[in-house]
């Protein structure tokens, strides 16, 4: 590594991992000033600006304004507002030639009064006096600069101080006393981690202590720091925030207003002409050069929040009666104030900008926890308001989904449970799941869904259409949480659905406690039926179900002659309690009681039971089934005898004719038994 001392002050080297600085830098500035007498009551390192409209006393009255009136119109005086940059960025009145070549750049459209800005904050006049300021602050004290303090060090550069005189300054002052770096090798060390924040390489650490153990100043090393190229890349966006701040505001930047600008910045999320043209246009750059109307508000907004159950990647549409923030704020946050709010945990809070009144403002929910929020609203004037009358829930919690194991056809449904509201799906294992739109995207005949209307409540989910195979279930929320597939399975087995069912063909499966789903269920006096009873191939006292009110038919008063009643077993025969199947007989009730009966013999020998010798089933007109016996007269047949329909039906007898079965019922003749095996195909069960 080789060593270049230039007028005491430049180093370069060959350590591309250390701090090196250009040759441009030089003791003498280039650009000096006479300082005004002192007179400004805030900063008393500036000209006397007695109506602190930015524009000194002593030129104002050379333009014929009144010092004492806030009238410097930048807005709509290109001169102005160029004269204004310049006393706000290079601290010093316009040279006439600059300042007619940016008059002439502004009048012709050339650049934007941002762009002029940009040009300013990257001027070698800039860089080599209020930025090198600014970056010496950075590095020494790890701080923006204060006004005060900033004019008064861009005072004593213009007026020929040496950067490397005020590095020493720096160096000398209470404020870095406290820092107590004493050893060279402490102070290599705290340059490298204040200044370019990072470890030195054990070679740079030497080459830097051995130059100061050779006699190179402190406040040369300190500066090439500063002034190194990987320094001014790293500063670029604290430095341009700084001069906004004390240049076009004249003001330090409270830190959280400093630091959201700065990461900003550094994160691209706005460019640096953004960033500029948020601060021209910001009602506080406005104020400080012309007159504000003055208006006393103390009326609070009112805030407002769509209500909903959203991910906190989502976001709150909120509203506020007048411009100003919005704030999303967790309930379990006591707010009383502005500073309750902002004081909060990170993740109790999210704020928003509200530009227009009384409009839609998306307000994001990132990084905020589960829970419950409502918005407070605050506007120019600091009035909050009260918390908005609806909430958002933040929701990041998925659902658990059951389901009830099982082996079910496609024309019924799966029993299914969600911890939450929201959508159940059954899903065949050959969808693979990582998302909603994976279950909705996939083939029709390989999911359903069902809305869950009621948490941890049984809700059935039709398998109507679905191929064979094994299905599981999934939940999904109100916020959109997928869960976990259910634990348990069901196994859908086919069964042919894919014809339109027979609008003449109802049928009650006693078994399964379904009907027939067509029509709305009502029977049509403009239809002749064929109705099936699908009974169990049990004894008649095996206590099976009953039907659901949703699964009765209605309309009952519609039926008549041209309509039959048929018996059908499950899988086989209906059986008696001796194992011999119900056979039917030429016994009809009369229109009033009951319109069809089926009985067991001593001829075939089945009974109801073995301790009877005579026994039938009846179906009344209500819709009842009932056994009867000579032993024990009549009993229900069921636990819960099942209502096939509403109301009561009327006159199905056949006139001249006894038999409602389109069957040979003579006794003994196996032509007579009840059929079995029915082609569900026409059942449309629902």
């Amino acid at each position: 590594m080789t060593l270049t001392i230039q007028n005491g002050l430049t180093t370069v080297h060959t350590d591309t991992n250390a701090a090196t600085v250009s040759n441009a830098l030089s003791q003498t500035p280039s650009v000096a000033r006479q300082t005004a007498p002192t007179g400004n009551e805030d900063n008393p390192f500036k000209p006397t600006d007695t109506d602190r409209d930015g524009a000194p006393d002593a030129i104002e009255v050379t333009q014929g304004s009144n010092p004492l009136v806030k009238d410097n119109d930048v807005f709509t005086s290109d001169t102005r507002f160029i004269q204004q940059i310049y006393r706000d960025l290079l601290g010093r009145e316009a040279d006439t030639s600059g300042f007619d070549f940016w008059r002439s750049q502004l009048t012709s459209g050339m650049i934007s009064r941002t762009d002029l800005i940009a040009a300013y904050l990257d001027s070698p006049e800039f860089q080599s006096q209020e930025g090198a300021i600014a970056r010496l602050y950075h590095a020494a004290f790890d701080r923006m600069p204060d006004a005060t303090g900033f004019a008064y060090w861009v005072q004593q550069i213009q007026q020929g101080a040496s950067l490397e005189t005020i590095s020493a300054s720096f160096l000398g002052s209470p404020e870095w006393a406290k820092l107590a770096v004493a050893s060279d090798e402490a102070f290599v060390d705290h340059l490298y981690h204040t200044v370019l924040r990072r470890d030195p390489d054990a070679a740079s650490q030497a080459f830097w202590e051995g130059q100061l153990a050779h006699g190179v100043s402190r406040a040369s090393v300190l500066l090439s720091f500063t002034e190194s190229l990987e320094n001014r890349a790293a500063l670029a966006s604290k430095v341009a925030v700084d001069m906004l701040y004390l240049g076009l505001l004249d003001r330090e930047g409270d830190i959280w207003d400093y630091n959201y600008w700065v990461s900003v910045l550094e994160s691209g999320a706005q460019t640096k002409d953004q960033v500029i043209d948020a601060f021209l246009k910001s009602q506080e750059f406005h104020d400080r050069v012309l007159q504000a109307d003055v208006t006393i508000d103390t009326t609070a907004p009112t805030a407002t929040v769509t209500p909903a159950t959203i991910q906190n990647s989502g976001y709150a549409v909120v509203q506020s009666s007048e411009t100003g923030t919005a704030y999303l704020v967790n309930d379990v946050v006591i707010v009383t104030s502005v500073s309750d709010i902002t004081s909060a945990a990170d993740n109790r809070w999210n704020q928003v900008s509200i530009s227009n009144a009384n409009t839609d403002t998306y307000l994001a929910a990132m990084g905020l926890a589960d829970g419950a929020y409502h918005v407070y609203a605050v506007d120019a004037a600091g009035n909050l308001s009260a918390a908005s009358t609806n909430s958002l829930l933040i929701d990041t919690t998925p659902p658990t989904a059951t389901v009830t194991a099982a082996t079910i056809q496609n024309s019924g449904h799966a029993v299914v449970q969600s911890s939450e509201t929201g959508t159940a799906y059954l899903v065949k294992d050959t969808v693979t799941v990582t998302g909603v739109s994976d279950i909705t995207g996939a083939a029709d005949n390989t999911w359903n869904s069902v809305a869950i209307t009621s948490a941890n409540t049984d809700t059935d989910l039709t398998a109507m259409g679905l191929v064979a195979g094994t299905y599981h279930v999934y939940t999904e929320d109100a916020a959109g949480n997928l869960s976990a597939q259910s634990n348990s399975s069901v196994t859908v087995t086919f069964t042919n659905n894919t014809t339109q069912p027979d609008q003449s063909v109802v049928v009650f499966d006693i078994g399964s406690g379904q009907s027939s789903c067509h029509s709305n269920r009502t029977f049509d006096a403009n239809t002749s039926y064929t109705i099936y009873i699908i009974f169990p191939n049990e004894d008649g006292e095996g206590g099976i179900g009953t039907l659901s009110a949703d699964n009765q038919w209605s309309g009952a008063e519609n039926l008549g002659a041209d309509d039959m009643v048929i018996l059908v077993g499950s899988s086989t025969y209906p059986l008696g309690a001796s194992g011999y199947s119900y056979r039917f007989i030429d016994q009809l009730g009369s229109a009033t009681k009951s319109m069809i009966t089926i009985r067991q013999t001593t001829h075939e020998k089945g009974y109801i039971s073995s301790a009877m010798t005579s026994a039938w089933i009846t179906l009344h007109n209500n819709g009842k089934l009932t056994y009867n016996s000579k032993y024990s007269g009549t009993h229900y047949i069921f636990q819960s005898p099942p209502d096939l329909w509403e109301g009561t039906m009327g006159n199905m007898t056949h006139p001249g004719d006894h038999y409602l079965l389109d069957i040979n019922t003579s006794q003994g003749n196996d032509t007579a038994k009840m059929p079995y095996g029915l082609i569900t195909s026409q059942l449309g069960l629902g």
